[in-house]
């Protein structure tokens, strides 16, 4: 008579819900980066507050880019580094970094991580996972590399600086700005290169490609010569980027153009740089070439408008993203015509057919 064991039940193991894990890594990231940044190699002077260290690394970790302390006197060069990698990982997602260190390591993500990093980076499906972070790495990469060697030369030939500091203020500056953190290295933020076109081009440029999001690039790589191919979304964030970027321009020159404290102390060519400029970074990124305290009312909604509306999905812009205001733009156009929106429309896809109409 043979007998046979029953398989061994122990513990079960709690599962990590993707919300936890993705508060979870927020909160690890902010802890880590607080307790870093109240180190006394990170700070010169007095001591942060702990309230002060949390809410700088926060506003890294978020990419938010607000500041109660002045990052270039008040933190050493150790405490910068630190704001610097939490912009970083914040840029990625903690979730998309947390997927792409399992899978270098491991070389396997589960199931359950590939769902969440395909979630978080737009893939097309769970085979891709691996494929569209390594694409990611590889793009953000080449952007900040890029627009820190244009901006290492101009601080080293343009500004005086040396090499070393001329290098390390061109990464610093690539990296926040191409992760729309707003962060930057001197006191009045970029106000003191509004003229300057070399140092705001290159930045407004990794601004607008971090904003677009991923996916949006790997199309328009794949299928530039062939706009039939794009889909909805790639479509919506292009239209809506271009229809921001030169509907904020023209705000800022009309509203602003005769302001002495802002636009009206500037030649014309400046004027329309640091217009340009302004429109780029407000929706999210949060430098400033101009003194927001000194705008008009009118021109500090016009710009909470943009600052509401963000960049494209899958992008280093928060907002409630181009295609979400899209949607509510069009949603609204039909019901100012008379018609209810369809879920045909609403989804870009073709619905099923029937013969009924509506009245």
């Amino acid at each position: 008579m043979a007998f046979t064991s029953s398989p061994r039940v122990g513990p079960r193991r709690p599962r990590i819900r993707p919300t936890q894990l993705v508060v979870g890594s927020f909160l690890i990231a902010i802890v880590t980066g607080t307790g870093a940044l109240l180190l006394p190699a990170s700070y010169q002077g007095r001591a942060p507050t702990p309230l002060e260290a949390a809410f700088t690394a926060t506003s890294a970790t978020t990419v938010t880019g607000l500041g109660v302390v002045d990052t270039q006197t008040f933190w050493t060069p150790l405490g910068q580094v630190v704001i610097l990698a939490l912009i970083k990982l914040g840029g990625l997602g903690v979730m998309t970094f947390t997927s792409l260190l399992g899978l270098v390591i491991l070389r396997r993500l589960g199931l359950t991580q590939r769902l969440d990093a395909a979630a978080s980076t737009r893939a097309e499906g769970i085979g891709d996972v691996p494929r569209v972070l390594r694409a990611l790495i590889l793009y953000s990469t080449a952007v900040e590399a890029s627009v820190a060697l244009l901006l290492s030369l101009r601080f080293w030939l343009g500004a005086g600086m040396s090499p070393g500091q001329a290098l390390w203020q061109g990464v610093f500056h690539a990296v926040s700005a191409f992760n729309n953190a707003g962060f930057a290295l001197f006191s009045d933020n970029l106000m003191g290169f509004v003229s300057d076109p070399f140092i705001c081009l290159p930045i407004a440029a990794a601004i607008i490609l971090g904003g677009l999001g991923l996916p949006v690039v790997l199309t328009l790589r794949r299928d530039l010569r062939r706009p039939e191919r794009w889909n909805l979304t790639v479509r919506l964030v292009l239209v809506g980027t271009a229809v921001l970027l030169v509907g904020g321009t023209l705000m800022y020159l009309v509203l602003e153009w005769s302001n002495p404290r802002t636009l009206g102390g500037l030649d014309p060519a400046s004027r329309v740089l640091a217009a340009f400029f302004q429109s780029v970074t407000t929706r999210t990124a949060g430098f400033n070439t101009l003194d927001y305290g000194q705008m008009h009312p009118v021109t500090l909604f016009g710009t909470d408008v943009l600052m509401f509306i963000g960049g494209g999905p899958a992008g280093t812009a928060s907002g409630v993203k181009i295609t979400t205001a899209s949607v509510l733009l069009f949603i609204v156009l039909a019901e100012i015509r008379g018609r209810a929106p369809s879920m045909r429309s609403a989804a870009g896809s073709p619905g099923p057919r029937t013969a009924r109409r509506s009245p």
